[in-house]
């Protein structure tokens, strides 16, 4: 049991999206994540929303959507034992398409040399298929 909770252990307990999203409105959006490791992430981190246009090939249909927190408020301020409300209207970028989405939940590391590599990113502690998640290791995210 130590083994499993040392360092910080994220956990997804649940993620309030709309079904479908209107163009040139915001995305409105509230995830609740509770860390039951033992210590915060030492670093700060981006969290990040990504969209991914269903049948359009990953860089042409991707768009990323960044939740900002205030000094101090962000994954490095998540101690254990508590449960963390992110919610935020985020803007959709002028010319999105319309269609399905596949949303993924990033926590990639800040560094523009780490921010892209999936092994420097966060994964859920319950992201697995058996949950209703994924992660998606090609990509660092969890889906």
């Amino acid at each position: 049991e130590i083994k499993r909770r040392l360092g910080y252990r994220l956990s997804l307990h649940s993620a309030a999206l709309p079904r479908h999203l209107t163009l040139h409105e915001p995305l409105s959006t509230e995830l609740v994540l509770e860390n039951f490791g033992f210590a915060a992430p030492f670093n700060a981190r981006h969290v990040v929303l990504e969209l991914h246009h269903l049948g359009v090939d990953v860089g042409l249909g991707l768009v990323e959507l960044n939740i900002t927190f205030a000094k101090g408020q962000g994954p490095e301020s998540w101690l254990p034992g508590k449960n963390f409300t992110i919610s935020a209207d985020l803007d959709l970028p002028i010319g999105i398409s319309e269609g399905l989405y596949e949303v993924m939940l990033r926590l990639p590391d800040p560094s523009p040399a780490l921010h892209n590599r999936p092994e420097y990113a966060i994964r859920l502690a319950n992201v697995e298929e058996t949950d209703g998640f994924r992660w998606d290791s090609v990509r660092g995210g969890n889906a």
